[in-house]
């Protein structure tokens, strides 16, 4: 269990910029899940870019309308971007409004970016300077498509109940989104 805040929202996924490129084999891994199954996973995790300010405007599961392009960023969840786009762009989707889940991504407290290129030892996973810079390249990329991180060189922790780091994916809970209420047959 996390102490990372369970807010969930929804939003078009034409909007939520992106800081690195999906990775084509678990992009097809998700789709052909969703194609399948429908949609049993986490959520895209995201984040307010540049601050955490605008979540404590959020109402719980509301529909987070008119939102600039980059406003709302990646944190965990490329391939499942990607996922929505392909069958978005397959006209399979039946809504481009998906749920997210919105994480403090600037709150280093509660998440924290790590890196993968210089991993700190488990008990010492602090909001580093190099992490703090990178966390703000992240942002400069959400509001901007053509500005991309490495391939799979970030990644974002959270703070759990019992006082220890793990990876975002293990602070989330699963949710189900029904095959036919997903996508056109």
């Amino acid at each position: 269990m996390a102490m990372m805040p369970s807010l969930f929202a929804y939003i078009d996924y034409r909007s939520i910029g992106a800081h690195e490129l999906p990775r084509p084999a678990n992009t097809e891994a998700v789709y052909e899940s969703v194609v399948e199954d429908g949609y049993n996973g986490p959520a895209i995790s995201a984040f307010f870019s540049f601050s955490d300010e605008s979540l404590f405007d959020v109402d719980p599961n509301s529909v987070l309308d008119d939102i600039p392009y980059g406003t709302i960023g990646v944190a965990d969840g490329h391939n499942r971007l990607e996922t929505f786009r392909r069958l978005d762009m397959e006209g399979r989707l039946r809504s481009p409004i998906i749920p997210i889940q919105l994480v403090p991504a600037h709150n280093p407290l509660v998440v924290r970016l790590s890196d993968i290129e210089k991993p700190h030892p488990e008990e010492l996973r602090v909001a580093c300077s190099y992490c703090v810079g990178r966390l703000a390249l992240v942002d400069e990329c959400h509001i901007d498509p053509d500005l991309i991180i490495e391939n799979n060189t970030t990644y974002f922790i959270a703070m759990l109940n019992d006082g220890t780091w793990s990876r975002i994916r293990s602070a989330q809970p699963d949710i189900l989104i029904a095959k036919d209420k997903l996508l056109y047959e």
